[in-house]
């Protein structure tokens, strides 16, 4: 059976996670409105009953389907919504929620806003298993290629980026999709280019225990 759960939001495919569970069965979904605003809507799948909070403030609204925030529910509770323009400012945003099932606007904490070199879009956030905890967030950014910014405290300070992988110059764009693992394992697939380019290969590689590999096993490069 299939439902409308929100009236005006949009999302692309390559932010993640673009919904997620919460502690009380409830599903948090993020995306952005026709008026530019970054959303999360949690339903209440009992009550059939959803509950909007818009995110982002004056200096993140962009009125772009490809900016809906990514989620992750960390291992303390709270939530992280990380979320960007598309292309058009050097800097991402975040919010951490105060609770395991933020309500209203006054359950999230402020938007912070932090600076990279170089244009950036899209996230994808992950955290590594209990006894590291570090928070992941890849993301298009050195030289339109993915790259990963790290948090060692639940979102609220993030490394420097680093480039993951390098396609080509200029405006060559990779695009690449993630999925994650509870044994911290990070699977990632992308092409060459836009699609629409010139015809691309598509290519995998995992990261696991601080390095990356090929899909048969094969260390490519430690993480430094």
């Amino acid at each position: 059976m299939q439902r409308l759960v929100v009236q005006d939001g949009a999302w692309t495919w390559f932010n993640d996670n673009r919904a997620i569970y919460l502690h009380d069965g409830s599903l948090l979904i993020g995306y952005v409105r026709t008026d530019g605003g970054m959303a999360v809507t949690r339903i209440d799948e009992k009550s059939a009953t959803g509950h909007e909070v818009v995110l982002s403030t004056s200096e993140s609204r962009e009125r772009d389907d490809h900016n809906n925030p990514a989620l992750l529910w960390m291992q303390d509770g709270r939530i992280l919504a990380v979320y960007s323009r598309h292309g058009t400012c050097m800097q991402f945003h975040a919010r951490v929620s105060k609770s395991a099932v933020p309500l209203g606007l006054s359950d999230w904490g402020e938007e912070m806003v932090f600076r990279v070199p170089a244009q950036n879009t899209y996230a994808n956030v992950f955290q590594l298993p209990k006894g590291d905890g570090r928070i992941l967030n890849f993301h298009r950014c050195i030289n339109w290629n993915p790259s990963v910014s790290i948090s060692c405290n639940g979102g609220e300070c993030w490394a420097d980026p680093v480039q993951v992988i390098s396609t080509g110059q200029g405006r060559t764009r990779p695009y690449m999709r993630l999925s994650s693992r509870p044994d911290g394992r990070v699977d990632m697939v992308y092409t060459d280019h836009h699609p629409n380019s010139a015809p691309t290969s598509v290519y995998h590689l995992y990261f696991k225990d601080n390095a990356f590999y090929r899909s048969d096993g094969t260390l490519l490069k430690v993480f430094e």
